[in-house]
């Protein structure tokens, strides 16, 4: 079994295991310091889920800026881009 699946597991029996469920959100938009944990939350899903369904767009952006001597950060932002502008549907999200 992998890791990750026990971790979500044992997250899952545990008391916080509401803040799992899509359903349960009101727990969270209720509680003003909540907010910050389904952000991150939702960070880390989007690196899990999303972020590798984008690696081909990163590594023809890393190939066509390589020769550049910002090419480091332009990928930096690139990829600071992505998660930004996710994490900004997050929180539009959050105040549904």
């Amino acid at each position: 079994m992998d890791w990750r699946w026990l971790a979500l597991w044992l997250w899952g029996q545990s008391p916080y295991s509401r803040y799992l469920d899509h359903h349960n959100l009101e727990a969270v938009t209720d509680n003003f310091a909540l907010a910050p944990l389904f952000i991150v939350g939702w960070i880390v899903m989007t690196i899990a889920m999303m972020l590798p369904t984008s690696l081909p767009l990163i590594a023809r952006f890393d190939a066509l800026t390589r020769r550049r001597p910002t090419h480091n950060r332009l990928v930096v932002l690139l990829v600071g881009g992505y998660l930004a502008a996710w994490s900004l549907f997050g929180r539009g999200h959050l105040r549904e």
